[in-house]
């Protein structure tokens, strides 16, 4: 009778009258007659031995996965595509879970979180399933952020009142203060344009100013030009 992992081939044949089962199948019983005996790995593993005595398949390890039965090759496990990953050992189907929101992987088979790595500080991603750090937007002008991982433009700090950037992407706070004789009384400002000037007739010493109160009225006899920064802008009137 033919040993475990084997099956009788032809009838008649005195000589090794018995053949091994293929790479990805097995054969716990004796005796067998047909190559049909001989058991398919499962979904989810794969075995390159000839004549495997019992259920010695190896799992597809995560972040793989296989959906056939019969692997006789680990490259039969699929890898999870880039942008996602998976947990699960043996999987028989695709368990890959996307990369949350503010992260990103251009990694095939990624076996862990960890994997996903993190849009840098002064961008964000709303979206799951980055495949690339180009999918990572910058945080617009007038906003920054220090923090890595960021899943939304909310998480990008608007620069404070009396400020403004125009940079896209900043990752700290390098906004601008408004110059003396402008004030800006709203967060966020993206432009120098938003820095608004004093009224002429008056004047500001004050840099990053947030409010119009910052703006002096020149003495009764003298006057001053739009967006004026000292009071020795303040002339007196001709005649």
């Amino acid at each position: 009778a033919c040993a475990a992992g084997k099956y009788y081939n032809v009838s008649g044949q005195c000589e090794n009258p018995c053949l091994d089962c293929a790479a990805g199948k097995y054969l716990e019983t004796l005796g067998s007659a047909a190559e049909s005996d001989c058991v398919d790995c499962k979904c989810g593993k794969y075995s390159t031995q000839l004549g495997m005595t019992n259920d010695s398949c190896v799992d597809c390890v995560a972040g793989k996965f296989s959906s056939q039965t019969g692997s006789n090759e680990e490259t039969d496990c699929e890898l999870c595509v880039a942008g996602k990953y998976s947990i699960d050992t043996a999987a028989c189907n695709d368990t890959c879970v996307k990369c949350g929101p503010g992260k990103y992987s251009p990694q095939l088979g990624n076996s862990k979180e960890a994997d996903c790595l993190k849009c840098p500080a002064g961008k964000y991603s709303s979206m799951a399933g980055n495949d690339n750090i180009t999918d990572c937007a910058d945080c617009p002008a007038g906003k920054y952020s220090a923090e890595e991982g960021n899943g939304d433009e909310s998480n990008c700090t608007a620069c404070e009142c009396g400020k403004y950037s125009t940079k896209l992407g900043m990752a700290n706070d390098s906004c601008v203060e408004c110059v003396a004789g402008k004030y800006a009384p709203y967060t966020g400002n993206s432009h120098e344009q938003e820095c608004i000037a004093c009224a002429a007739g008056k004047y500001s010493t004050a840099t990053a100013a947030i409010s119009e109160a910052t703006c002096l009225s020149c003495p009764s006899y003298m006057s001053s030009g739009v967006g004026s920064g000292m009071l020795t802008n303040c002339t007196c009137f001709q005649g």
